[in-house]
């Protein structure tokens, strides 16, 4: 089983993960438990319980960053392969047994069929994960991270495949429990604002031809966030426009006699243009 290293998270959550790391290290699957300053005292509970599990601490969180945490999580690992579960995802007894043998190069595994709870829980490569620069960090609260991650997997050409749903289980929970350590509380308002960022982010990248540095991310991430939330508030239900930059052009011609020492040039300012109406079901 050391092909494959099962990586969770953990944010008040300890009860889960009761639960949830006994049916992993069971199996003999290496694991790797990050404590997102857990208010239960996660990583004194593993390290009592499961010595043979890597802990990492994130310390004076007061959120929860899932991305971060997963990337931290990542870092931990040594097998060529990474498995990503929430820490309310039960693997069955079969799980390890069953899966690590087909893994394959070239692919990335989720459930099938996959169902909300199980949406984020991905397996792939080690170098695959880096080379698409792992989870983007620039997300915040719930959701979008891990559509993200299966989008970068797909652009560099890795194929989408599946293991049985059966071989997980969930421990149902309410969306309180989703949101609890995130500022935003609602959960359909932070979707969209994350997938309003994922929209541009690849309108970027394919325009470009490389992703926006991380910081010019941040920067576009909070701009939405203004104007979604700034739109729920004041008027909701109205168009809510964004308009992002995007780096200048240069456009050169060729001299304009045998003698110019430099071409004709002329600068292109460009942006893009975003109408996001958000419509919320009765």
């Amino acid at each position: 089983m050391a092909e494959l290293t099962y990586i969770t998270t953990c944010k008040g959550r300890l009860a889960h993960l009761k639960q949830t790391l006994p049916r992993a290290a069971g199996q003999g699957l290496p694991c790797v438990v990050v404590d997102y300053s857990c208010p239960d005292e996660t990583a004194q509970w593993v390290e009592a319980h499961f010595p043979q599990a890597a802990v990492v601490r994130v310390e004076g969180e007061a959120g929860f960053h899932a991305a971060r945490a997963r990337n931290l999580g990542a870092a931990a690992a040594t097998t060529p392969w990474l498995a990503f579960f929430d820490v309310d995802v039960l693997l069955e007894p079969a799980f390890g047994e069953t899966v690590v043998p087909i893994l394959t190069a070239g692919h990335f595994y989720r459930a099938s069929p996959v169902t909300r709870q199980t949406w984020g829980s991905i397996i792939c490569a080690r170098e695959d994960f880096a080379g698409v620069g792992g989870y983007d960090e620039t997300y915040r609260g719930w959701g979008g991270e891990d559509d993200d991650l299966i989008r970068m997997l797909l652009l560099s050409g890795r194929r989408p495949a599946h293991f049985a749903a059966s071989l997980v289980g969930e421990i149902p929970h309410t969306n309180e429990v989703r949101t609890h350590f995130h500022p935003i509380q609602d959960l359909f308002l932070q979707q969209r604002i994350n997938h309003t960022f994922m929209q541009v982010k690849f309108d970027m990248l394919r325009l470009l031809g490389k992703p926006l540095p991380a910081a010019e991310r941040k920067q576009v991430y909070e701009q939405i966030q203004r104007a979604i939330l700034t739109a729920e508030d004041n008027n909701r239900g109205a168009p809510i426009v964004i308009e992002v930059p995007i780096p200048r052009a240069v456009i050169e011609g060729p001299p304009t006699n045998e003698g110019a020492k430099q071409n004709e040039r002329a600068l292109l300012h460009r942006k893009l243009t975003y109408t996001l109406t958000i419509q919320r079901t009765p």
